[in-house]
């Protein structure tokens, strides 16, 4: 089309066209021949492919052939979408019923037995039993309850480790299909196509479309559009080379939505607490009996609940840095201690949403009269150097034995089952106690008394279909909750789950006020959110406390970190590295909930040193939240509010804040000690030579120019004023890593990389940094010692005082003694919604003209060509803007400028001299 507008043109692209899609072929062939990086690769396509495509072009005959290369997209697409599994997303695939729906033996008409089934995930029977083989009722004591009045099925195994399969097996009876995906066209054989005549169906369901009027199903138009979102993604993944791939979704152990993030390793289910609440709300005793289902996705990751129902994390985000269910846990114990015992608080919320389901039967006077089933898609394993998920020779007893409760109606006849079932054998077990078959299954009815004893066990993953020894897998579970009983103790429900592997001994004692001191190490706590102080508004409780340390002995084995809250051990924890061979030590302690009640409390980190094979309890310098040294970038202070800083990550391999170009905290100080000294270490800054401004309460300190490396200073807080309240300032020109780093990702503008920002006693012995004096320090409030016109109101912004301009300003500024001001530091936080062109004069020579960005910011400006007239004028002019147009809504009629924050005149001899780019 394009060579009949242009001839040339055309031809172009369609030569381009033609290397890009034979190099696109040949890419993957050439990765799968040769180990060569992906740029190599990608090279080598791009040279073949033009050697392919322009030599035909020198030859007329061969010439003629090439447009037939656009015949190429579309035979690929018509092969690929025919392929088996691809064409049963738009149609249904080759697997057909076995038999009618209508054929099937129906429900007894006088049957009318409700049933409600709950599916949790990711629950192995390894986290609900204790080493007596009897149900754990310190963590699960609502199951143990239940398990009076329904058969526990001691023996269940699981038929797959994975979701998109387990979960339609226990939902068809049926062993699940390979390559198949979890929805009506694979099996239209279900729990809701069956009970559809005779119950009324209430399905709740969180990863599968089993259920045809479900209002979640997918059109045939929404299946196309997001066929082609993750064909495109598939696509990426095969062209591009492996180290080239790392911005691409992944799509591995996953059948739908790549480029949303919904699948199984990522904070995957944000509504399930809400789809636990609406289930509840919808059981109800109606004359037409309910089939109520709900796949429950708890304890599956991400873990954030506690077994009280409250949640202690936003985004249940792991601590130990490991990465999906699907990898290998690290060869480090305590990592897996840490992610087990977040695991067994889950569970406890599992059993509380079932005692709740229980409750709500009972209240409404549907329990004795249901079948109410309780059971779990596939477990997880807990062991070094070994994968969660993946069934491996070592795991089959964590991963495959699953919890399985079947109360019939009536109550008081519990039992215990040792006969080995199958997940597969859920349903056929339900048609069975409602008087009929199901001739469709694969599982058998578990009430029979001709039942099939099966010595090994078929289960399907994602490299196929396996079979394992039934009693291997059972004989490894019993390993298992020996090995559960030795982290946690025989009563993990209880206070012995916060202190894993060792320290039980020291829960509840109240810590000696006359402890020795272990200075050797340097504690920082990071945890977000009011950890001190719970609020039942927030909907979060803070039992969580996550932190770094430093030092020679941060990893040692002997050493372990003990926290007690308003003076009594709640919580003992081991540090973990965060790569191997890392200096870097990482902490992360559960704290229990029932010692955070709503108000304030007071957190200690000591250390327990078992070198002698006892601990003994040592208080450390970071001992207490209302004391000196604890680090104000980093750790969760009562008051702090901090502004213009990015979330907490590492810099190479040290945990740092960058901030935006204009960090600032505000720090209400109610401590014993009063401060003498502010330590500033920078784990790195922008590019060479660019200078910083640390202010402290407006008294601003110039340091002297960064380098682009680490960087530390102490400065005296001497004449620093209300030190009551704390307002610590870092300006700096802001950068975009590109700058410095070509082809970097990050897009954000940085300031500088805040390792450590703390307050200091003056006996210390921290050397101050001598800072250059100002001349005068002109603030926009009352009684500044400049004139000052063309200002509104001064208010807090940010923390600080600010005030904005009207467009027009003056300042007179006096000096003396010959000391005439060399340059003025301009502090603005703010400048409207849009570009602001700015110009500043001096004594009527214009020293500064600069369209600004909308952002705090910070101008040094040189004063050396003004004459020294008295006194200073200094005039700011400006564009202005009204507030309504800023956010639509305010009723603030004024017309203003830019906010400014501060103006500092110094003199003539600074402890640097600026780079000539950025004087204006």
């Amino acid at each position: 089309l394009a060579s009949k507008i242009q001839r040339r043109a055309g031809n172009s692209l369609m030569y381009l066209a033609a290397v890009v899609m034979v190099a696109a072929g040949l890419r993957p062939i050439l990765g799968s021949l040769f180990e060569i990086p992906g740029w190599w690769q990608m090279a080598v396509a791009i040279a073949l492919a033009i050697g392919i495509c322009v030599f035909p072009a020198k030859k007329t005959r061969l010439a003629r052939q090439l447009p037939w290369l656009a015949a190429f997209p579309l035979l690929s697409t018509v092969v690929f979408l025919f392929q088996p599994g691809i064409l049963g997303l738009f149609l249904k695939p080759h697997a057909e019923p076995t038999e009618s729906i209508d054929q099937l033996p129906p429900v007894p008409p006088d049957n009318k037995t409700p049933l409600i089934m709950v599916v949790f995930d990711a629950f192995p029977s390894v986290s609900l039993m204790n080493q007596e083989m009897g149900i754990d009722s310190s963590l699960c004591p609502n199951l143990a309850r239940f398990a009076d009045d329904a058969v526990w099925y001691r023996n269940a195994l699981a038929v797959s480790p994975s979701t998109i399969w387990a979960v339609p097996a226990i939902m068809t009876g049926r062993f699940p299909l390979e390559k198949s995906s979890p929805d009506l066209d694979w099996y239209p054989d279900n729990i809701f196509t069956w009970l559809d005549e005779t119950h009324r169906i209430q399905a709740f369901e969180s990863y599968t479309f089993l259920d045809p009027y479900s209002s979640r199903q997918p059109s045939f138009l929404d299946r196309f559009r997001l066929t082609l979102s993750d064909l495109s993604i598939i696509y990426w993944h095969v062209v591009l080379p492996e180290d080239l791939a790392t911005g691409v979704p992944e799509v591995s152990h996953d059948w739908k939505g790549f480029d949303q993030g919904i699948n199984e390793d990522h904070s995957a289910f944000p509504n399930r607490q809400e789809l636990m609440e609406e289930f509840i709300a919808s059981l109800e005793d109606t004359p037409k009996p309910g089939c109520y289902f709900l796949h429950a996705v708890v304890p599956h990751s991400p873990t954030q609940f506690l077994p009280s129902g409250n949640k202690y994390s936003h985004n249940g985000r792991s601590p130990t840095g490991q990465g999906g269910q699907w990898g290998k846990w690290r060869n480090d114990l305590w990592t897996v201690v840490n992610g087990q015992q977040r695991h067994l608080l889950q569970v406890g919320y599992a059993d509380y949403l079932a005692g709740r389901i229980i409750d709500r039967l009972k209240e409404i006077g549907m329990y004795e009269k249901s079948i109410v089933v309780f059971c779990a898609d596939h477990g997880m394993a807990f062991s070094p150097d070994d994968f969660r998920r993946g069934v491996t020779k070592t795991n089959t007893g964590e991963i495959l034995p699953v919890p399985l409760f079947i109360k019939f109606p009536g109550s008081g006849s519990g039992g215990i089952v040792d006969t080995p079932a199958q997940s597969i054998d859920i349903l056929p077990t339900v048609a069975g106690a409602l008087g009929t078959t199901l001739r469709w299954a694969d599982g058998q009815d578990l009430r029979g008394n001709g039942l099939s004893l099966k010595s090994t066990l078929d289960y399907l993953q994602l490299s196929g279909m396996k079979t394992v020894r039934v009693d291997t897998v059972l004989a490894q579970r019993r390993a298992s909750l020996r090995t559960k009983e030795v982290r946690f103790g025989s009563q993990p429900g209880g206070q012995e789950l916060f202190a894993p592997l060792r320290g039980s001994d020291l829960l509840g004692l109240r810590v000696p006020a006359d402890l020795a001191v272990f200075s050797e190490l340097d504690i920082n706590l990071v945890t977000e959110g009011p950890w001190y102080s719970p609020d039942p508004d927030s909907g979060l409780i803070p039992a969580e406390v996550d932190g770094y340390l430093t030092g020679k002995v941060a990893l040692l084995d002997h050493l372990e970190l003990v926290f007690a809250i308003d003076g009594v051990v709640r919580a003992v924890v081991r540090p973990f590295g965060r790569k191997p061979g890392s200096d870097l030590g990482l902490f992360s302690a559960m704290l229990p909930e029932s010692c955070l009640p709503p108000g304030e409390h007071s957190l200690s980190v000591l250390v327990a040193d078992w070198s002698d094979g006892r601990p003994v309890l040592l208080a450390t310098e970071q001992g207490g939240i209302q004391s000196l040294g604890l680090n104000l970038a980093t750790s969760p202070i009562p008051g702090l509010d901090v502004f213009g800083f990015y979330k907490f990550s590492y810099w190479g391999g040290i945990p740092t804040r960058w901030t935006n170009g204009a960090g600032n905290l505000f720090l209400p100080y109610k401590g014993e000690k009063k401060p003498g000294l502010v330590e500033l270490k920078l784990a790195a800054s922008g590019p060479q030579g660019t200078p910083l401004i640390l202010t402290v309460n407006g008294i601003p300190f110039l340091p002297e120019s960064l380098q682009q490396g680490p960087w530390s200073g102490t400065f005296s807080l001497a004449g620093v004023d209300k030190l009551g309240n704390i307002r610590i300032g870092l300006f700096k020109q802001p950068f975009v890593p590109a700058e410095i780093k070509s082809g970097a990702k990050d897009k954000r503008k940085l300031g500088v990389a805040v390792q450590k920002i703390t307050l200091l006693e003056v006996g210390d012995n921290q050397p101050a940094i001598n800072q250059v004096e100002p001349i005068l320090i002109i603030r926009p409030e009352s009684g500044s010692a400049a004139a000052i016109t063309g200002m509104h109101r001064s208010e807090i912004w940010g923390g600080e005082p600010v005030a904005w301009t009207s467009g027009e300003v003056e300042i007179l500024a006096p000096w003396k003694n010959g000391n005439f001001p060399a340059w003025l530091l301009l502090s603005l936080e703010d400048s409207g919604p849009q570009e602001t062109e700015l110009n500043i004069t001096v004594n009527d020579v214009s020293v500064f003209q600069k369209k600004l960005e909308r952002r705090p910011r910070l101008e040094l400006i040189d004063l050396r060509d003004v004459a020294q007239e008295m006194p200073l004028r200094i005039r700011l002019t400006c564009d202005t803007f009204r507030p309504m147009d800023y956010n639509g809504k305010s009723k603030d009629e004024r017309q203003l400028g830019v906010a400014l924050r501060l103006v500092t005149l110094f003199g003539k001899a600074p402890l640097f001299a600026p780079p000539e780019k950025l004087i204006h």
